[in-house]
């Protein structure tokens, strides 16, 4: 991956730099994670009832990121650790159970749905990208390993936006 993110020159971060300080870009990707978070919290308030639970359910994993960076965080700075406790097929267990995926075709086609995952799309593509590019710059294999598995969830999370954009604006043909 070559180039600046979105996400770098928004931060004023340079993940290519050899001076990049890794707990500067864990800070930067936690208040990405928290601002995902916000969105979808406040998308599920906006949406319409059946992406409702979509959008919570997008909300809880943005939490669970957050959560994870910030005990990588602080594991790096008490004892100079990777924690990766992280499993990208948790998100694929949890979506697989989740009834309420099933009725999004009867979601309308509201301006306030479509535009809400197509903005979800996009910032789930560009935290893909920030993660991508920051695994190939930390020099450790842990460190790498934690955020491709975050950059693997990311990738995720953008094909089941996808996937609800697709049913939410499906038009069925009339017969």
């Amino acid at each position: 991956m070559t180039g600046t993110t979105d996400i770098e020159a928004e931060f004023k971060v340079d993940l290519s730099s050899p001076d990049f300080d890794v707990i500067k870009g864990i800070e930067v990707a936690m208040t990405i994670e928290e601002r995902g978070r916000k969105f979808y919290s406040e998308a599920s308030r906006k949406v319409s009832a059946p992406l409702q639970p979509f959008m919570k359910f997008m909300a809880e994993q943005e939490r669970e990121h957050y959560n994870d960076l910030f005990d990588l965080k602080a594991s790096l700075s008490a004892m100079n650790l990777w924690a990766n406790k992280i499993d990208p097929m948790e998100v694929a267990k949890s979506v697989a159970g989740l009834q309420a995926f099933r009725n999004v075709r009867a979601a309308k086609k509201m301006t306030g749905d479509i535009e809400s995952l197509l903005k979800a799309m996009n910032m789930e593509k560009q935290t893909r990208e920030f993660y991508e590019k920051f695994a190939a710059s930390v020099k450790s294999a842990e460190g790498k390993a934690f955020f491709r598995a975050l950059a693997d969830w990311e990738k995720r999370h953008y094909e089941m936006v996808s996937g609800m954009y697709n049913a939410a604006s499906y038009v069925r043909p009339e017969t």
